[in-house]
């Protein structure tokens, strides 16, 4: 949701994001198209609106974020891998903490990420491939709380996990 109280949805099978006003649908409003390219999506997941209205999508490798949903500042980041600046079988879940920083679940490498910016300054991971303390099995969504503890749904472990700072 918005701070207006608008409800954006990854709908990944139509290879778009949806904003409606409220639960009755009224404003309905889409973003995206097949593709690669600015303002196209390959399977949009996450998304996550940040207090300054930024929409943040994760889509088959990659983050986009852009200024409102008529697609304005298209910005990508990351490509296919298991380095740096790289997602696997995702990224999935995204969170912007209050001092902008992005924490996206990239579940086909099996850890969560942090960036401070698009630009992927600050680049830091935590977790491995495995069902044991600090490790993920193809996590999903991921949630901070007003005390900067991390919440994350490891799906295949069927378990949630609170890292409490990274």
């Amino acid at each position: 949701m918005d701070t207006r109280g608008r409800i954006y949805v990854a709908d990944t099978h139509n290879l778009r994001i949806v904003r409606v006003d409220d639960m009755s649908g009224a404003g309905w409003i889409t973003l995206g198209t097949r593709g690669a390219g600015a303002n196209q999506f390959n399977g949009p997941h996450g998304i996550f609106v940040d207090a300054g209205g930024r929409v943040y999508i994760t889509d088959n490798n990659r983050i986009a974020r852009v200024d409102d949903m008529s697609g304005t500042g298209w910005t990508t980041f990351g490509t296919f891998g298991h380095g740096t600046n790289q997602f696997a079988g995702g990224p999935y879940g995204v969170f912007v903490s209050a001092d902008g920083r992005i924490y996206v679940t990239d579940g086909g490498n099996a850890r969560i990420v942090r960036i401070n910016d698009m630009s992927g300054v600050g680049w830091i991971t935590f977790g491995g491939r495995g069902s044991g303390t600090n490790q993920f099995l193809y996590q999903n969504g991921i949630f901070m709380d007003a005390a900067g503890r991390i919440y994350v749904a490891d799906n295949e472990n069927s378990r949630i996990v609170r890292i409490n700072h990274m």
